[in-house]
């Protein structure tokens, strides 16, 4: 309930007795108003009391428009600012996604570069090869990425293929080196000839080549104790990027998916050549 303000009036005594009164009458007439709203809405209050808002009818058409079956204009008004209120909400995630992805992508600019190496292989043959280096390797969207970009021969580029032959060659003549002078000879370089015209020896030289170069990205350098098959065993490398903390991603993406790569390779080859024997025409 109001308070009565009334200043005394300079004029005449008609004219504060003409206020007081207009003030009496006023909070008179709230008290009433208050008292027979709370008489009518005993449960719920005042609060829920029908009032008189002024709207122009372009809006009160607008608002029609909006209007459910049986649902009445103080039912829509308030969905409407339910739906508001929903709005603001998902506005407000989306910020934050938003932020979370700037966030994401200035840790990942910052966190993650591009590595080019060369190794030396052999004084005639470099291999030049690329691959992601982080910070934080245990990342999740962290790989590797390993590409070997080019091999050079007595300083010059050439394709994949001769390069992968040379390194074959020069795997045969180191190889030759410790060979038993007891020993056929001739039978042992006959064989270690026909390993360079076969499609299955270059297809595992490949991936070997390839395996090798990860396994020294990660480990820092190589270890001549392990056998060649160990490159091509999935627990091997299981057991290394957990020893590492390096992501399941990263294992998947540099590992398993080229695992599996090469054994499609290889069983493509055994495919083709049972097509050549029986006169067919390799798939192309």
């Amino acid at each position: 309930m109001g308070h009565i303000s009334i200043s005394p009036s300079d004029n005449s005594d008609d004219e504060f007795r003409d206020v007081v009164k207009r003030e009496i009458n006023r909070l008179a007439k709230e008290r009433i108003d208050h008292d027979s709203l709370e008489t009518f809405y005993p449960k719920e209050g005042i609060r829920n009391a029908i009032s008189t808002i002024r709207v122009s009818l372009d809006t009160k058409r607008k608002l029609s428009k909006c209007l459910r079956p049986r649902e009445t204009y103080d039912e829509v008004i308030r969905r409407i600012m339910e739906m508001n209120n929903q709005f603001k909400e998902e506005i407000n995630y989306l910020k934050s996604i938003e932020k979370e992805n700037k966030n994401l992508i200035k840790y990942i600019e910052a966190g993650f570069q591009r590595e080019r190496k060369t190794l030396s292989f052999h004084p005639d043959l470099k291999i030049e090869y690329s691959f992601n280096q982080s910070k934080v390797k245990s990342h999740d969207d962290f790989s590797f990425n390993l590409e070997i970009d080019n091999f050079i021969l007595q300083g010059n580029p050439v394709s994949e293929q001769k390069g992968i032959r040379a390194i074959q060659t020069i795997g045969i003549l180191k190889s030759l080196k410790n060979i038993d002078l007891n020993s056929d000879t001739k039978e042992i370089i006959k064989r270690k000839e026909l390993m360079l015209e076969s499609e299955e020896e270059f297809i595992k030289t490949k991936y070997l080549i390839y395996f090798k170069l990860l396994f020294f990205i990660i480990n820092g350098k190589m270890d001549k104790k392990n056998d060649e098959s160990a490159f091509f065993d999935r627990d091997f490398w299981m057991e290394l990027y957990d020893l590492k903390n390096l992501s399941s991603n990263a294992l998947e993406e540099d590992v398993i998916q080229k695992l599996n790569k090469f054994k499609l390779e290889l069983k493509q080859i055994k495919v083709d050549e049972e097509r050549r024997l029986w006169n067919l025409k390799p798939r192309d």
